[in-house]
């Protein structure tokens, strides 16, 4: 009987543990659902998500450039949405997806590279930032200046 006891003693300790340990849990991983949810809510934070987005996408087109000695070239138009690069950075194993604008995703990054030499990449900014008015688009890559390329719209602040 004394055994019988002490059996339910251990099997309630490890019950409390347990239970313990999801409500912990449940808190931690909530709150990291919360954080996230929130931070899409914020301008400021889907910009800062812009900048890496193009600090990434500019690391798979510097990779590739490594590897085949040129930037991806399309034909004419030669402006296309970066979605277009998927063949030749995702495929290629340079970057593992194509990222999209986190609120427009009707309005896409774009990316053109006439030569294979040059290369530039047009975003869309929420918050006005040094010459780039609010809702505005800025440009950036290798060998952008003067190209006149999507109306040259200011250098992206990242």
């Amino acid at each position: 009987m004394n055994d019988k006891k002490m059996n339910r003693g251990v099997l309630r300790l490890l019950l409390f543990a347990v239970g313990g340990f999801a409500v912990v849990a449940i808190f931690f991983f909530g709150t990291l659902f919360f954080l996230d949810y929130w931070d899409t809510k914020d301008p400021a934070s889907r910009d800062r998500l812009r900048a890496e987005h193009a600090k990434s996408i500019m690391s798979a087109l510097e990779k590739f450039h490594g590897a085949r000695g040129a930037y991806p070239v399309f034909p004419a138009p030669y402006d296309v949405a970066v979605a277009s690069l998927r063949k030749n950075l995702v495929e290629g194993g340079y970057i593992r997806s194509i990222p999209a604008d986190p609120l427009w995703p009707d309005k896409p990054y774009h990316y053109v590279s006439v030569d294979g030499k040059t290369y530039g990449l047009l975003f869309r900014l929420e918050l006005a930032q040094g010459n780039i008015p609010a809702d505005g688009q800025c440009l950036i890559g290798v060998g952008t200046a003067a190209t006149g390329w999507w109306g040259q719209p200011p250098n992206c602040p990242f």
